[in-house]
């Protein structure tokens, strides 16, 4: 047992994070059986988070890009084909 309580002077983590590289998708439409996305956008690590267009739209992300707003599913890069601004998962 700790002699005293430790305390953040923030909350932390300060954003939900991406933890692999792939697509980021509203389970939703992956539960509507939607397996075809078009990419709205890419979210990098260091950026502002995206907001999610939902429906059979995704965001490509990146390890230790912000979670985007929406977006309640990451689907690993190893799952996906990508074509142009094509996402399909296998």
């Amino acid at each position: 047992m700790l002699r005293e309580p430790i305390y953040a002077d923030r909350p932390y983590p300060v954003l939900d994070r991406v933890c692999m590289d792939g697509i980021a998708i509203e389970y939703d439409a992956l539960g509507q059986g939607t397996r075809d996305f078009r990419i709205s956008a890419t979210g990098k690590a260091g950026e502002a988070p995206k907001a999610s267009a939902g429906g059979s739209f995704c965001i490509e992300v990146m390890t230790g890009a912000p979670c985007p707003v929406g977006c309640d599913t990451v689907v690993s890069v190893e799952d996906i084909v990508l074509t142009g601004s094509n996402a399909r998962i296998k």
